[in-house]
């Protein structure tokens, strides 16, 4: 006999939930810290969820059931150009959101100072593959101010190239060798 664990009624079953929406949102920023990626560079990784004020309030927190709730996203922090210009496009975000704030690059502890900051964040489609199978998932794509969430446009997906493989030919039953 299989007994009714706590939390039946209320769970969801799989695939029940509504997806994010694709374009803009207005986040709050949960948790920042400094990190090391798996090749040793730093990284500035970003834990937010849903504003209270967005249209999908603190979605991570209840898709999860505060499991593992904050949307997740990573900055390396290396002198790439391009690295510069996300986190530049990151800090600029966060203080054109919230009046009066300055991020300041003196302080040993600054990434504490971005918690509980507003930031906007723009949301768009990612194909992904994972064991042979593809999915879409929607993702973080990148910061934006708050005031430009209303005015979003909806990123251009990001599919994987749908080029199949060459199959390899059955040689086993030739009767010569290759």
């Amino acid at each position: 006999m299989i007994n009714k664990p706590t939390g039946y009624e209320e769970a969801k079953a799989a695939g029940q939930w509504t997806p994010l929406s694709t374009g803009g949102h207005y986040l709050q920023i949960k948790n920042a810290e400094v990190r090391n990626s798996k090749k040793g560079d730093p990284m500035l990784v970003i834990e937010y969820d849903t504003h209270e004020t967005d249209h999908q309030p603190d979605y991570f927190k209840k898709i999860w059931n505060g499991n593992y709730w904050r949307g997740t996203h990573y900055l390396m922090l290396t002198s790439q150009e391009w690295a510069v210009r996300n986190l530049k496009s990151f800090i600029t975000s966060v203080e054109n959101s919230n009046e009066g704030f300055e991020f300041d690059w003196n302080d040993k502890n600054n990434t504490e100072s971005l918690i509980g900051k507003n930031v906007g964040g723009i949301f768009g489609e990612v194909e992904s593959e994972y064991k042979g199978d593809r999915r879409i998932n929607v993702e973080l794509r990148w910061f934006c101010s708050t005031e430009k969430v209303p005015t979003a446009n909806k990123p251009e997906p990001v599919l994987l190239d749908k080029t199949e493989p060459e199959p390899e030919a059955d040689t086993s039953n030739l009767p010569f060798d290759l």
